[in-house]
């Protein structure tokens, strides 16, 4: 299954960087890209409206702009999308063995200062 995460970062990067005063998502959209921008605005991150069709599935999309949860919520996705790519991984996985290892390194440093202080 595909992630959504890649396309609200491309919607909501697009929609930050426009210069226009409003972006329309209609027939320059796909259904699935309009869908995602109405739970945008329904869910706080963006402000705007949809439009949805008899079947009350959102058809068209007007943005007016990105607040500062929606900016703060792209941020939050490009960070997970780089932490799930390989490189990523091996980076959570060093920051790990880091952490293990820091604390091994501390009981050694804790157990020599003990004998050299002949505090046992």
């Amino acid at each position: 299954m595909e992630s959504v995460r890649p396309r609200l970062i491309a919607i909501l990067n697009r929609i930050a960087a426009s210069a226009e005063d409003h972006v329309v998502f209609a027939e320059n959209a796909t259904l699935d890209e309009i869908r995602l921008v109405a739970q945008l605005i329904d869910d706080g991150y963006l402000t705007g409206d949809h439009v949805p069709n008899e079947r009350d599935v959102p058809c068209h999309a007007v943005v007016t702009g990105i607040t500062l949860r929606g900016r703060m919520y792209v941020e939050q996705l490009e960070r997970d999308e780089q932490s799930a790519t390989p490189k990523g991984k091996i980076k959570k996985w060093i920051v790990y063995a880091l952490i293990y290892l820091g604390g091994i390194l501390t009981l050694v440093v804790a157990q020599a200062l003990i004998k050299w202080l002949h505090l046992d």
